[in-house]
């Protein structure tokens, strides 16, 4: 919501977005691990799989987009590089 917020707004410092965009990235990460450790943990009920997904891909939805306002010639935040889905 953060990030849609700050997108939305016109005028949003670049660090302000960057900063929004970033801690978007980090939440769908977390998401993702906490569904992963969920569903691996026998004594502990899996979440609900719809809304897992269904959260993952409007973060990833707003992401896309904030990323497509930006345009081409916008300075790219810094590399955040998620661990992979069941690597470890």
């Amino acid at each position: 919501a953060a990030a849609e917020r700050t997108d939305a707004d016109p005028g949003a410092a670049p660090e302000e977005r960057d900063r929004a965009r970033r801690t978007l990235t980090a939440s769908l990460v977390e998401l993702r691990e906490a569904g992963d450790t969920a569903a691996g943990e026998w004594w502990q009920r899996a979440l609900p799989e719809q809304r897992l997904l269904a959260a993952e891909r409007a973060g990833h939805r707003t992401l896309a987009a904030t990323a497509h306002r930006r345009g081409p010639g916008g300075a790219a935040p810094p590399a955040v590089h998620a661990p992979s889905i069941g690597a470890e």
